[in-house]
């Protein structure tokens, strides 16, 4: 079960970091 957890904690992470870098790009790139 903790397998299951730490594959979760991974997956949670990932997308906080995907989010957090596609908002931070698109907050930087200029609006054409």
């Amino acid at each position: 079960m903790s397998g299951a957890l730490a594959i979760l904690e991974i997956f949670v992470m990932a997308l906080h970091a995907y989010l957090e870098h596609r908002s931070r790009f698109r907050h930087n790139t200029p609006n054409r």
